[in-house]
């Protein structure tokens, strides 16, 4: 009885061993393989996550691997038509602080992850999480405040132009624009201009524009 005890101990032990074996090859990746927590989690970091975190302006979050797999074609899409990030700065007009706009580089990373079956790779490779400032990103010298204004429940509005008086009374230089808007995930872009002063301008009325 020992021996066929030992012998059925032994058989179990092999097939466990055995199980395990297989889960870890499951779970390894071949080197060079793109994964999410080695090659897209920076990427996110440095040019996403600023906006595609909660209580910001994009409508999913990309913090976690969790919460970017189900948007990985989708990515790949917007990434390739450099429709994502927005901004469209033009590097040839100089150098731009805050700049979003993909690499070449990066552009390929994501699309080779998004190919290759957006594996989340070894979460040991994944870099530490970014500490985000909440609210204003700088402490602002002067607030331009907009007026309320509706939007529809559903669907999107094109684009809103918005003329708000000049706050300055005399030539100033403007270092940095920040706009915190009162429902984030109800805007998706925004851009500040400044124009002379127009007769028969309405202040705070949002007007819907082509240009």
């Amino acid at each position: 009885m020992r021996s066929i005890a030992t012998a059925a101990f032994m058989f179990v032990f092999s097939m466990a061993a055995f199980g395990q074996s297989n889960r870890d090859a499951i779970i390894s990746t071949p080197a060079g393989t793109v994964t999410f927590s080695k090659d897209v989690l920076p990427i996110l970091q440095e040019k996403c996550q600023s906006c595609h975190r909660p209580g910001e302006a994009a409508p999913m979050s990309f913090l976690s691997y969790q919460a970017t797999r189900p948007w990985a074609k989708a990515m790949k899409t917007a990434v390739i038509g450099r429709k994502m990030p927005p901004g469209g700065l033009d590097p040839q007009y100089g150098h731009f602080v805050d700049n979003f706009t993909l690499t070449q580089d990066q552009i390929d990373t994501i699309s080779k992850w998004a190919d290759s079956g957006a594996l989340e790779g070894d979460a040991k490779d994944a870099s530490p999480p970014v500490k985000w400032t909440e609210g204003w990103r700088s402490k602002p010298d002067v607030v331009v405040e907009v007026p309320p204004f509706d939007i529809p429940a559903k669907g999107w509005v094109e684009v809103y132009t918005l003329v708000l008086p000049n706050p300055f009374k005399e030539d100033t230089w403007v270092r940095s624009i920040e706009v915190r808007p009162g429902v984030p995930a109800a805007m998706h872009h925004a851009g500040v201009r400044f124009a002379p002063h127009m007769d028969g301008v309405k202040y705070g009325v949002p007007v819907w524009s082509d240009i």
